[in-house]
């Protein structure tokens, strides 16, 4: 069995970054990243408020004056979402738990936990740390904003809104838009739908009282494909009454709630499901290994071709000095194929996440999950001992009644 060897920079090739988004910073060692969406809705954010809402408010403002505010407003409120994952993320590292990564996306964020919490009480707190932090901040910003407009801003409002907002400076301006969202958002995180925080906290409570985590994310995870179906419902309803893109939005939100609660009950099932095994009973050993010294096109059309292996070890001589994937090969101009060599393509094994053949079942989906190319390399006494692949462990767990 070829042995592995810390290579000899052979690629100039920087290391892949994970797909759908970019890293903006880290914040109390926590990678902070921003998926492509965020920018979508950031620009519809900020379009809406500089082009409908405060000149609805102030029709007297420019356009710079509102475009300003507007892109202000919309960073203070991602700023928000962003204070709302730390709420999560920092009460789980002060229970013991790693945090991965944050990630801000189109529907809000997501705190990526390295494991489940161990009991109901930990992940009670951490599921409510993230609605504390909004319901927080859209106080304080609506406290804020009353130091500005007087005591009988409220009155004001009530007997003649349009005029009363036109007294409002910016700075209360942007508050009292900043304030009202955050507690939207507390109050929506609370919906008691799986994986909403709402539905977290409910699948804590559900696990204190039945002592099974199983159990109780099959059933907050039911709850939130029914909470789904009714969003979805009434957006269909709104749309069918004529108000189309008022409806769409509960519909999108309520197909990418019931998504996620189904995506979450089968990842319990899963690690349920591999409780008590190990890495070596799933990976698969009958693999082959890649000759460094042959070149791309002569490697695609006599091996690649007729194999169904996606990535493979890349060896020179006995020593083993990386790993290759098909999208890497076909990466590579046609014209340059062949006179290329898989060494020269070769992603170095500094660059690699290995895994050892007794990695516990529940931990392989998560490990895959962060793998660049959806397999694992596995190691045993220094050797690559086999590969695992997402369609393997569907594969075992076929055969095994899973």
């Amino acid at each position: 069995m070829p042995e592995l060897r810390s290579p000899r920079p052979t690629s100039a090739r920087p290391t892949p970054k994970r797909a759908g988004g970019f890293s903006i910073g880290h914040i109390f060692g926590i990678d902070i990243r921003a998926h492509f969406s965020v920018l979508l809705i950031f620009g519809l954010i900020a379009y809406s408020l500089a082009s409908y809402t405060f000149p609805g408010w102030h029709p007297n403002w420019g356009v710079g004056m509102n475009w300003s505010l507007a892109l202000a407003t919309a960073m203070l409120f991602f700023a928000s979402l962003l204070a709302h994952e730390l709420a999560h993320s920092l009460v789980a590292k002060w229970k013991g738990i790693e945090i991965d990564r944050i990630t801000l996306f189109l529907f809000g964020g997501v705190a990526e936990l390295k494991s489940e919490p161990k009991t109901a009480g930990v992940e009670f707190l951490i599921a409510i740390a993230g609605p504390a932090m909004s319901a927080l901040i859209g106080l304080v910003s609506i406290a804020l904003a009353s130091m500005f407009v007087g005591p009988d801003f409220v009155q004001r409002v009530t007997d003649d809104p349009a005029a009363a907002m036109k007294t409002v400076g910016a700075l209360p301006t942007l508050l009292l838009w900043l304030g009202p969202i955050n507690l939207i958002l507390a109050v929506f995180n609370m919906v008691p739908g799986f994986p909403l925080d709402g539905g977290r906290v409910l699948r804590s409570i559900l696990w204190g009282i039945s002592g099974d985590l199983r159990k109780a994310t099959m059933w907050a995870t039911t709850v939130g494909r029914v909470i789904a179906f009714l969003m979805m419902g009434l957006g269909a309803l709104e749309m069918f009454y004529g108000g189309f893109i008022n409806g769409l939005w509960p519909v999108f939100i309520g197909w990418f709630l019931y998504s996620a609660a189904r995506n979450s009950a089968v990842e319990m099932q899963l690690r349920t499901s591999l409780q008590g095994h190990h890495l070596s009973e799933l990976m698969v050993t009958g693999f082959e290994f890649a000759p460094g010294d042959m070149d791309i096109d002569s490697f695609m059309r006599d091996i690649v071709l007729h194999r169904s292996q996606t990535v493979w070890p890349v060896r020179d001589g006995d020593d083993v000095i990386g790993i290759v994937s098909v999208d890497d090969l076909a990466a590579v101009p046609v014209e340059g194929r062949a006179h290329i060599h898989l060494s020269k393509i070769a992603r170095p094994l500094g660059e690699v996440d290995f895994v050892s053949a007794d990695l516990p079942g529940p931990e392989i989906m998560r490990k895959l999950a962060e793998s660049d190319y959806g397999v694992m390399l596995v190691v045993s006494d220094g050797k690559i001992v086999g590969l695992l692949r997402q369609a393997d462990v569907i594969q075992w767990m076929l055969l095994h009644g899973g």
